[in-house]
């Protein structure tokens, strides 16, 4: 018998991470549908990340720890391959996504049969955790504009945003240090050039 397939496979690299990570894993344990897988990967982090990874008794979780530090383009790569999800989501190990996150992305999928990418609003926290405000850098775009709107601006929020599975194995990080920092940006927009198409959730559903 085959294995079960999860939904959602959520791809998280952490470095150096202790801080925040507890509050990133919670948000995703937490989510309001539970079919899901939460790869974590540890990047060769120094401090006290693994120990918090490891304190989790959750089946969901999926942990992978590099030897040494991929940095961010071969480690998401490394997530991608590893993925078993029907779509796959991005999240950070400092962000904190609202527990609704995934079932509304769900949802537009299922409003949207054509949709290769659901993005969300998001809020900007501070390293505080407060002064939480809207994220003006990500916006609602029209599907059929997103090509030409992503070569001025990135209107899709890294963290949080969930795609197909297939296009994801497909179209993949391109795995050149010039695009480091720019590497979702390069990723749309070779998306987009394709055909795929973006919907956007009118709701801040993850902070930032």
């Amino acid at each position: 018998m085959s294995e079960k397939r999860p939904l959602v496979s959520c791809i998280m690299p952490a470095y150096n991470a202790e801080k925040y990570i507890k509050i990133a894993i919670d948000s995703i344990l937490n989510q309001t549908i539970s079919d899901f897988e939460l790869i974590i990967i540890n990047d060769g982090s120094t401090d006290n990340t693994e120990n918090i990874i490891l304190s989790y008794n959750d089946s969901r979780i999926v942990y992978i720890k590099n030897e040494k530090n991929l940095k961010l383009i071969k480690t998401l790569n490394k997530g991608i391959d590893v993925a078993k999800g029907t779509f796959i989501s991005r999240m950070d190990s400092d962000d904190q996504a609202y527990s609704n996150m995934f079932e509304r992305e769900i949802e537009e999928f299922q409003k949207h049969p054509d949709a290769g990418i659901i993005n969300t609003l998001t809020f900007h926290m501070n390293k505080y955790g407060t002064g939480i405000r809207p994220n003006r850098q990500i916006f609602w775009v029209d599907p059929n504009v997103c090509s030409v709107v992503c070569i001025y601006a990135n209107m899709i929020s890294h963290p949080g945003v969930m795609v197909r599975a297939e296009l994801m194995k497909k179209y993949k990080y391109n795995d050149n240090n010039a695009y480091l920092h720019f590497e979702d940006k390069e990723l749309w927009c070779r998306m987009f050039l394709d055909g795929v198409k973006c919907y956007t959730i009118k709701e801040r559903l993850i902070n930032y």
